[in-house]
């Protein structure tokens, strides 16, 4: 399997959302951010409803089009938010994600999540 990864943002929280440290993982989120034409990102990110989270998907060999997969939801550590339950994940994309010091390096699309938690 080939392991992906991403940020994406947990919305709905019941106020244990918190703010993002300014860095790559903001910086990154704020790209995808504008990428979905969102309305005035700082804010939402500073949010106590939303959460910057870290995504990881195992995606097997021979995976088709359309089929699920599991995705492993962890509340990044540059967010201040305290509990992610019951909360939605906004659509996000997957990726190849690579931290280089201060910089977030990453592949074509892969695949997508969202959903529950």
């Amino acid at each position: 399997p080939r392991q992906f990864e991403a940020y994406g943002l947990v919305q709905r929280l019941a106020g244990t959302g918190g703010d993002t440290k300014p860095g790559p993982a903001r910086d990154y989120i704020l790209r995808e951010m504008r990428i979905r034409d969102e309305e005035n990102p700082n804010a939402i990110l500073a949010s106590k409803t939303t959460a910057l989270v870290k995504l990881r998907a195992n995606i097997p060999p021979g995976l088709m089009k359309g089929e699920a997969i599991d995705v492993i939801v962890e509340k990044s550590v540059d967010c201040e938010a305290t509990d992610l339950r019951n909360g939605v994940l906004a659509p996000t994309r997957l990726l190849d994600i690579v931290r280089l010091g201060d910089a977030v390096k990453q592949s074509d699309l892969k695949g997508m999540a969202g959903g529950p938690l």
